[in-house]
């Protein structure tokens, strides 16, 4: 099966995480990141026009992701 992308006004990450609780607290720690607020702030877009969208993926036996 091949992962397709649905939408293409949004941006896709793909990152590992332990557990979705790790996730949420990584997620809280960079939109407080101080660095990360004047940047948003320097490019002068503001909020971005749609809200982010997580979705959580498990890992095939033969992935190098474990």
């Amino acid at each position: 099966m091949k992962w397709r992308v649905r939408r293409i006004d949004h941006p896709y990450y793909i990152i590992w995480h332990a557990s979705k609780e790790a996730a949420a607290t990584s997620w809280k720690g960079f939109i407080a990141d101080p660095d990360w607020k004047v940047a948003a702030a320097a490019s002068g877009v503001g909020r971005l026009a749609k809200p982010p969208i997580s979705v959580y993926m498990q890992s095939t036996d033969y992935s190098k992701i474990k």
